[in-house]
């Protein structure tokens, strides 16, 4: 498992860890004596050595840099890290302090939402039954799927404006907006039950 945000102090004219905290090796997989041999290329693998000496330059000139990066570990396996880096001068000498974050299941898990966004919108933009997202707070549609070509006539950016209940007879907006506020009060005083409901 990841035991924390690994820090390491670098030596820039090398690449090798002068010093490191137990979450750098243990993150990675190795023992505190495996890692003490090794420097940045070895864990950086799938960066070319000249961007990772570009990355060196960047902190030594400007002071501090943020980069996304993959790590490998003693096993092989890729992890995407965060990594935040600083110059420091320690005892006359000049370092590069690294702190890295572990992003890997974040990114993983914003992958899938992707995936699964897109198969969403692939099938909202194919059926025949209008589908909408309609954001609350801002007041006004996010998503309206093509199928409102057929059944309204209208382009879906023409009407992404509207508010939720404009295209409504005046008795059914009442309506609407009523029961929908009835919901959103019921749902916020913990009844889920009313979180989705089919009307004919």
């Amino acid at each position: 498992g990841q035991a924390g945000d690994g820090i390491v102090l670098i030596a820039p004219e090398t690449g090798r860890f002068i010093e490191f905290n137990t979450a750098a090796h243990e993150s990675l997989g190795y023992t505190r004596e495996e890692f003490s041999r090794l420097c940045v290329p070895d864990v950086a693998t799938q960066s070319p050595a000249s961007v990772l000496d570009e990355h060196a330059h960047q902190v030594m000139s400007a002071g501090h840099i943020v980069i996304e990066n993959q790590h490998r570990t003693k096993s092989g396996d890729i992890r995407i890290v965060r990594v935040n880096a600083r110059k420091l001068l320690l005892r006359g000498r000049t370092c590069i302090t690294a702190i890295w974050t572990d992003i890997t299941e974040r990114r993983h898990m914003e992958d899938r939402l992707r995936e699964s966004e897109a198969r969403y919108r692939l099938i909202a933009d194919n059926t025949s039954d209008i589908i909408w997202f309609y954001d609350l707070v801002a007041n006004r549609f996010t998503y309206i799927s093509p199928s409102i070509r057929r059944i309204r006539g209208f382009q879906p950016d023409a009407v992404m404006d509207d508010t939720l209940f404009e295209g409504l007879e005046p008795k059914s907006a009442q309506w609407a907006e009523t029961e929908l506020q009835r919901r959103i009060e019921a749902v916020e005083a913990g009844d889920t039950s009313l979180l989705t409901q089919t009307y004919e």
